[in-house]
């Protein structure tokens, strides 16, 4: 019986075949580059734009220490990321359960009994005759062991399904890496440009009352009208009017920076307690092609993955067409006393294998792999949409980048006619060649062009936050 069982077993081992279709990666055809490709260097009255960046610590191009250490505090504090490792470590766990299935199992058993028997049936027939006992003890102790034969590969599927979803937890851990440092960065940068904004506010707020003060001057030399001074204080009202939204918001965008590292609202005020500029934004690398895109983004590592696991799912269902075969075996003692449980008459054994095959299920499987097969479409379907959305992402970022940039360039020079238009209106006005509106139109046009120049910074800044995740940065990339 043992040399049976030794033989079933290597035939198992030979003869065993995965059913199922083999997974294929799907190819796609990819442009061999983008439409859009980096913006040039800005021009030279414009501010230096830093060197390219590696792409795994692409925000170590702003070149800003607070930055820096928040996205260290992110990456070390993150509640989501803490989630993403949980699910790693739930697929790890199932990917060696699924490794397990296919080994034999061996398992220790023991048990003591005290029994009556009932005189009424058939084992209490014998009651009154010598040797009967209507009370008895039994002792067992040994082994039972067991192993189901993958013939037809439905173990190894499912071993191939478990391993794919357990690469797709370590992708999907890798685009919460991504997405979480490009959510604090913009978040910093908002910060940074909400400050940046109520600095600009504030300064406007100062040179209108300078302006208030020239007006206040000519009206007591009977020189203009009172409506000057009032018009001065309606735009002086308008400006303070500006500065509690932004307040607020400086307010919400600190606090959300916190929860992103993990911390309560109000933990990392002090950190970015100090007003500074929005730092200037790396510039982006030339020659990246889209199918690159395929190795260094997670997420579609991610959608691939989980079509493979997909693809074996459906071996796995198919596998239930064909029997499956197991071996199990007991060995150990069995006695009615302690003290005869080492005799050699109390051992026992038994070994066999065992069949199971589904002949009847009215169409059970048939619906098993006919849905699996659907899931397979479904996860197909999911990764070329994947695909063409990071190519629309990248795309679309590249051109937001050069348009932000040369926006920024224009309102640079801007702010600087401004200036001087502001400049030339107040001399003309306290020589009264010109009127006092015109100094109020230089100067809204002026704050207009600050403010907006300061929102544009952010923006820049938010555009490249945008292509460095689109292009998959924020982590290292395997191989």
């Amino acid at each position: 019986m043992i040399r049976t069982a030794l033989c079933l077993g290597l035939l198992g081992g030979l003869t065993a075949c995965a059913v199922g279709p083999d997974y294929q990666p799907p190819s796609f055809s990819l442009p061999a580059l983008f439409r859009t490709s980096a913006p040039p260097p800005p021009s030279p009255a414009a501010t230096a734009i830093p060197a390219t960046p590696a792409l795994a610590e692409w925000w170590r191009g702003f070149g800003d220490p607070v930055l820096d250490r928040l996205v260290t505090d992110a990456l070390t504090g993150s509640l989501d990321l803490a989630a993403a490792e949980a699910r790693l470590s739930q697929a790890r766990a199932r990917a060696g359960g699924a490794q397990a299935n296919r080994l034999p199992t061996l398992d220790g058993t023991g048990s003591a009994q005290r029994r009556s028997l009932s005189l009424a049936g058939p084992e209490g027939a014998g009651a009154g005759r010598p040797g009967f006992e209507r009370e008895t003890s039994l002792y067992q102790g040994g082994f039972e062991t067991g192993w189901e034969l993958d013939l037809f590969g439905g173990l190894a599927r499912g071993r191939d399904a478990a391993v794919a979803e357990l690469a797709a937890s370590e992708a999907d851990r890798a685009a919460v890496r991504v997405a979480l440092v490009a959510d604090v960065a913009r978040t910093y940068i908002a910060v940074r440009g909400l400050q940046q904004r109520l600095a600009v506010q504030q300064r406007t707020l100062d040179t209108q009352a300078e302006t208030r003060s020239l007006a206040v001057a000519r009206v007591s030399a009977g020189l203009s009208p009172d409506l000057d001074v009032a018009q001065a204080d309606a735009l002086l009202a308008a400006t303070r009017a500006t500065l509690p939204p932004l307040e607020t918001e400086l307010v919400a965008q600190t606090n959300r920076l916190a929860v992103l590292l993990g911390k309560a609202p109000g933990e990392v005020d002090a950190l970015v307690a100090r007003p500074a500029p929005v730092p200037v934004s790396p510039s982006l690398a030339n020659g990246v092609i889209p199918a690159d895109l395929l190795r260094q983004r997670p997420d579609l590592r991610r959608a691939e993955r989980q079509l493979a696991a997909a693809n074996a799912r459906i071996g796995v269902a198919m596998a239930e067409y064909f029997p499956r075969v197991s071996l199990s075996g007991s060995f150990g003692v069995q006695a009615g006393a302690t003290d005869r449980l080492s005799n050699s008459d109390a051992r026992f054994w038994s070994i066999g294998p065992a069949l199971r095959w589904r002949l009847f299920d009215f169409g059970r499987i048939d619906a098993e792999v006919a849905e699996r097969r659907g899931a397979e479409a479904e996860a197909l379907a999911r990764y070329r949409l994947a695909v063409l959305t990071a190519l629309e992402e990248v795309e679309t970022s590249l051109a937001t980048v050069a348009g932000r940039r040369a926006r920024l360039d224009a309102l640079d020079q801007a702010v600087a006619a401004g200036r001087r238009s502001l400049d030339l209106a107040e001399e003309q006005y306290r020589r009264g060649i010109a009127t006092f509106l015109a100094v109020l139109e230089a100067r809204r046009a002026l704050d207009q062009s600050e403010a907006d120049r300061a929102a544009a910074r952010q923006e820049a800044a938010d555009a490249a936050i945008a292509a460095f995740r689109a292009l998959g940065g924020g982590w290292e990339r395997e191989g």
